[in-house]
């Protein structure tokens, strides 16, 4: 991956939605950053973030140091957090992914309990 992009990722928005306007449920995003498609799962309770997981096809050590974003993510209530030191780049990944999960409100487009 050329500096160029991930510069851009690094930089990338990540845009928190208003929870309330989020039905309970399991909403499922992706995001692709060029080298494997970062994919989450996101259970939403009460208008809160009670759970989130992560998956990805890509093998890298940066996958393993980003992992606890998520824990970050459930405590903070909110997708835009603090990236991991050391793997900005994917733990941006993850959170657009999260974002891209959020955005789905309309019905169909995510899991129900």
């Amino acid at each position: 991956m050329g500096s160029l992009n991930l510069n851009r990722l690094r930089s990338i928005e990540i845009i928190n939605p208003n929870l309330m306007k989020v039905d309970d449920g399991i909403y499922k995003g992706e995001f692709s950053d060029g080298a494997g498609i970062y994919t989450v799962e996101i259970e939403i309770n009460n208008h809160q973030i009670s759970n989130i997981t992560m998956e990805t096809e890509r093998k890298s050590a940066y996958v393993n140091y980003a992992r606890p974003i998520t824990d970050r993510i459930v405590k903070k209530q909110t997708i835009n957090v603090d990236a991991i030191t050391g793997a900005t780049t994917t733990s941006k990944c993850i959170m657009k992914a999260a974002e891209n999960a959020l955005k789905k409100t309309r019905k169909g487009d995510h899991l129900t309990k």
